[in-house]
């Protein structure tokens, strides 16, 4: 799934962006009026997430998820990155949509976070 990654000096409406690029080609795949309806109830919500949230840009990879990672005699590598600057947690979304990682990596990031 490509991202729109065009320029936004706003984190808020670049999120809802994206958010509402990915769910309108799920939804055009698996096609659901309930889910249509709960993502319009959610989109008036997004602001609300972001109260009192300072975003420090960070460069992302943009399509991380296990789908564009593999394992080699050197260590793990990623690839196909769709890259942006934004919220750090935006990759790990990202990496929640088709499966996810292991709970070791997700361990290793949050102590790299501290």
């Amino acid at each position: 799934m490509s991202l729109l990654n065009d320029w936004c000096d706003d984190w808020e409406v670049f999120y809802a962006r994206q958010l509402d690029n990915q769910f309108r080609k799920i939804t055009r795949v698996f096609g659901n009026r309930e889910a249509n309806e709960l993502w319009s109830e959610l989109q008036l919500k997004i602001p609300s997430f972001f109260a009192n949230v300072h975003v420090k840009p960070s460069l992302l990879h943009g399509d991380l998820y296990y789908g564009n990672t593999a394992e080699t005699i050197d260590g793990p590598v990623m690839f196909d990155p769709g890259s942006l600057y934004g919220h750090h947690e935006f990759d790990c979304v990202i990496s929640t949509t088709c499966g996810s990682f292991s709970s070791e990596v997700w361990k290793e990031y949050y102590e790299r976070l501290h």
